[in-house]
Order: C-alpha cells, then sequence, then structure tokens
C-alpha cells in the first residue's frame, strides 16, 4: 500500500506525468478513495500515511483533485493523521501543506476542515514540535488559511489555543521573516474579538511580535501586516487601549518614517491612531512622538486619495480631542492649511467635508479670541468663506452631519472680532433661517442654528466669550443632552456622537489590506 501510494506521489508531482493524469481524468473518486482508506486501514503506520499525505498533496493542486478528494471525504484521515501521528514531524508537515492547499480559496472547505477538528490537530501539532521550523510555518500557514474569512473558524482558532502557539513559534525563530510574517497574518485574522484581545495581551503578544520587527531592514509587507494586527487589536481592545498605545506607538513612528507614503501600510496606521486615541495618554502619546507631523506631512502627500485623507484626518480629529496642547501643535504644524487644501480638493465629498469640519471645529477651540495667535486668524477667514459659500451649498448641504459641524465651526470662530464681521458681512443669519427650515426635523441642526442665531443678533458680541463672563456658553443653561456643539464642545471622530463618552464611535475597520508595495520617503519628516 506505502509503494502503490509512493508511486502515485512520485508520478503526481511530475509537472508533465500530472497534467497528463489529470487531463485524462485518472485522478478521481476511486483514486482519492483508495489513498483515503489506505490511512484509514493503517491508522498507525507513519511509513503509509506519509506516502498517502504526500500523494493527496499532489492531488490538492488541481481543481479535479479537490473535487475528487471531496468525494472520497479525504478530510477526515488527512486530520487523524496529522493528530495521531505527531511525532513524525514529516506527516504533519505534508498534511498541514495538503490541507492549505484543499482550503485555499474556499469557506466551505474551511469549514469542513474546522469541523474534522483540524484546527484543534494543528495547534497541538505545533505545541508538540516546537524546535521544528518547518513544521511550525506549515502549520502557521494552515492556521492562516482555516481563518482568513470565517469568522466561526477565527474563535475556534483562539479557542484552541492558536494565539499562544503562533506566538510561541515566533518567539522561537524571531529572526526568519516567512514565521513571523505568517504568524503575525494569523494574530491579525484570530484577535477579531474583545476576548481574543486580551488572550494577546496576557499571553504578553508585543514582547513577541515588536522584537521580529525591530530590524535594519524590515520588509515593508511585514511592517504593513503588523500595523493591520494592531488596527484590530485597538478596534477591539476597548479597555486596553492605552496598554497597546505604550507598547507600539514608539515602533509605528518608525514604521511612518520609512513606509508612510505608502497607502496600504498609512491607511491602516491611521485607523489605530483613531482607535488609539480614545485613550487620553495616547492622545499625549501622539504628540510626544512626533506623530502629529507626520500625519500633517500625509495630508499633503496623500491629498489625492479621498480614503487616505479622510483617515488622516479623523486621526488629527480624536488627537485633538480635549487636548488643548495637541490642538496648538496641529495648527503650528500647518495642519489647518493642510487640512483646507484637501477639503477643497474633495469638495464635492461629503465623508471628506464632514471629518475636515469636525477636525476645524476642535482647532476653532483654541485661543478663540485670536489674542495670541494672528497665524490662526489669518485662516479662519478662508474657512468662514468656504464653509458659507461651499460646505452649506450643493450635495454636502443636504447632509445633517456636515451642517451641524460646519455651524459648530463657525460659531466656535466668532468670539474674533475680524471672524464676527466676516459673518455678518456674508449674511450668516439669513441662511441660518433657511437652514433652520430645511432640517426643521432634525433637532441638532435646529438647535445648532436658534444657539448662533442669538450670537450673531448680538450688537456687543464681546461681551457673550470674554473668559470668565456669565453669559459664555459653558456656564450657561444649554447642556449636552439637548444641545450637541457649541463653545468648549469638540469632536473625536467619524460616525456616531455619544454623549456618554464625548467621542464618536465607529464602524468596524478589521479586515485584510491590499499588498504592500515598496519602501518609502519620509524618513526625515518627524523632527528630532
Amino acid at each position: 500500500t506505502s509503494r502503490a501510494a509512493a508511486v502515485l506521489s512520485t508520478v503526481l508531482s511530475n509537472k508533465a506525468a500530472s497534467a497528463t493524469a489529470f487531463a485524462a481524468g485518472a485522478v478521481d473518486k476511486p483514486l482519492a478513495t483508495f489513498l483515503a482508506d489506505a490511512m484509514t486501514a493503517h491508522k498507525p503506520s507513519a511509513k503509509v500515511n506519509l506516502a498517502a499525505v504526500s500523494a493527496f498533496r499532489q492531488v490538492a493542486t488541481n481543481p479535479v483533485g479537490i473535487k475528487a478528494m471531496e468525494d472520497a471525504n479525504a478530510v477526515d484521515p488527512i486530520v487523524h493523521a496529522m493528530a495521531r501521528i505527531i511525532e513524525e514531524p514529516k506527516v504533519v508537515v505534508q498534511a498541514c501543506v495538503t490541507l492549505s492547499s484543499y482550503v485555499f480559496g474556499s469557506s466551505d472547505r474551511k469549514v469542513a476542515v474546522a469541523k474534522a477538528r483540524g484546527i484543534r490537530a494543528v495547534a497541538r501539532a505545533l505545541g508538540a514540535t516546537r524546535d521544528n521550523k518547518l513544521v511550525q510555518l506549515s502549520g502557521i500557514v494552515l492556521l492562516r488559511n482555516l481563518t482568513a474569512g470565517v469568522a466561526a473558524n477565527q474563535k475556534n482558532a483562539a479557542d484552541e489555543g492558536a494565539i499562544e502557539v503562533v506566538l510561541d513559534a515566533m518567539s522561537k525563530f524571531p529572526h526568519e521573516n516567512d514565521v513571523c510574517t505568517q504568524g503575525v497574518a494569523v494574530l491579525t485574522n484570530v484577535c477579531c474579538d474583545e476576548d481574543a484581545v486580551k488572550r494577546f495581551i496576557k499571553a504578553q503578544g508585543s514582547d513577541v511580535v515588536l522584537p521580529c520587527v525591530r530590524k535594519p531592514e524590515l520588509p515593508e509587507e511585514l511592517a504593513t501586516d503588523v500595523v493591520v494586527l494592531y488596527r484590530n487589536l485597538a478596534e477591539h481592545a476597548k479597555d486596553s487601549r492605552k496598554t497597546l498605545g505604550s507598547e507600539f506607538m514608539v515602533d509605528l513612528v518608525d514604521f511612518l518614517d520609512k513606509f508612510a507614503n505608502k497607502e496600504d501600510l498609512a491607511l491602516p496606521a491611521c485607523q489605530f491612531l483613531r482607535y488609539a486615541s480614545y485613550s487620553e495618554e495616547n492622545r499625549e502619546r501622539i504628540r510626544t512622538c512626533g506623530i502629529i507631523e507626520i500625519l500633517v506631512e500625509m495630508v499633503d502627500y496623500h491629498i489625492s486619495s479621498a480614503a487616505m485623507v479622510e483617515h488622516i484626518i479623523i486621526a488629527l480629529s480624536n488627537a485633538t480631542h480635549k487636548n488643548p496642547v495637541n490642538r496648538a501643535f496641529v495648527i503650528e504644524n500647518h495642519g489647518v492649511q493642510a487640512t483646507f487644501k484637501a477639503v477643497k480638493e474633495h469638495s464635492s465629498n461629503t465623508t471628506v467635508t464632514l471629518q475636515a469640519f469636525r477636525l476645524f471645529r476642535n482647532l476653532a477651540l483654541a485661543d478663540p479670541n485670536r489674542e495670541t495667535n494672528s497665524f490662526l486668524a489669518e485662516n479662519d477667514i478662508q474657512i468662514i468663506d468656504y464653509a458659507i459659500a461651499t460646505a452649506l451649498v450643493g450635495e454636502t448641504a443636504s447632509n445633517p452631519d456636515v451642517v451641524e459641524n460646519v455651524l459648530a465651526t463657525l460659531y466656535n470662530l466668532a468670539p474674533c472680532d475680524v471672524n464676527f464681521e466676516r459673518m455678518k458681512e456674508k449674511d450668516m443669519e439669513v441662511k441660518l433661517e433657511k437652514i433652520q427650515s430645511q432640517f426643521s426635523g432634525n433637532p441638532k441642526v435646529t438647535d445648532q442654528c436658534i444657539l448662533f442665531a442669538k450670537l450673531l443678533s448680538q450688537t456687543e458680541k464681546k461681551s457673550m466669550f470674554r473668559r470668565g463672563n456669565k453669559s459664555s456658553l459653558a456656564s450657561s443653561n444649554l447642556t449636552s443632552s439637548n444641545l450637541m456643539s457649541g463653545r468648549n464642545r469638540d469632536f473625536g471622530a467619524s460616525t456616531n456622537y455619544n454623549n456618554k463618552t464625548g467621542m464618536l464611535t465607529t464602524a468596524s475597520l478589521s479586515g485584510p489590506t491590499p499588498d504592500a508595495k515598496k519602501s518609502g520617503i519620509f524618513g526625515s519628516m518627524r523632527k528630532k
């Protein structure tokens, strides 16, 4: 039996012979059934199982062969061989490679292997053969394929200890790029809920993953995969975002120094910062690590990409949430001009306009009377004119979130005398009446209109805003429950405002990113 299986394996491993066999229909259900039955009849025999699974490895390279394996129910004996003959590395390697080919690109086959306890078998095989690189690599690749795009398998893998065995393999072979790259991919797939993230943190995953990428010649693909992993971790971490920020922020700066011009890495990096900024400590780190300067430079570099501009601005918005120092830092580093240039570039894009004015809304709170910052005041007029002439007309004007944030930005700019007079010149009061009528069913917009109209009706505007004056909004009887915006109110970032947290919740961003490209040019961006 073993000789027959070995002959099949040898013949099918020959490219020409294999093509002839598949074309002639020789690789069919009876052949696959013979191999499967041989493995079942000789369960303890490493020799028979190795020969048979080696033949299956060749069979699984062709759709015809995969169909024959399905018809013959070949998955069960292959998984059983991997589980039973765990002391024979060659059997485990051949089984992992075979199943990797078998499940590639098919969710149904991935689920079938998981139901045959394939995830448990490979996790145990990895734990039992820690010193064998081939076993570790082939097993990790199989875990990657089994968990890619199948939520049930991702949860199953976490429960079967995949996070721990993958981290163990990476710690055992930290200088092997293939082990590290495939391991990071598995962790990215599996760390898709809060429980999995807790397992990663409990296993001190950062102490394993980050040393693997602290290399002079870091492959861009590996750097990108690590950023995507930490983006996913930050999204699901909730209570652990502070920890993740403290562990990863410095490494992220190094990645951005090298690859910030690569969208495949830069986009998930901005998404990581978006989530990490929910932690007050991380907002401080973003500034002290020099990330604000990099983000502002990235706006200009990626200005043609609406998706990149959107997420960079969101990262800046979250970084400036309840952080006056960060607001001043963004302004100092020309963040207003960069964002204004981007919003004009994508003037018809509602999402970019919305995120830009959420950032402007935060930045407008800096030095409200423009008593010490004439540089900021010079930009105010451009923003006011653009808001009134462009953002509040056309397609973007039909979006209540855009309108509400534009009005909040203008309201926060109003303490400056020049700004106030400009709004009066532009007949802002008349526009407010029209907006209030258009959005009569939206309390956030109408309340903002009422408040703004009240401000513009004041003849002695200064008395409304002079610091410490009791008539200011901060000490008025208007509350956040019935009025979402106004002086001393700023935004986090993205889609849904949460009155309890003062931040914005976001839709899920987990998932794969495109293949990485070549290295970047941003090495000199960060101020030393």
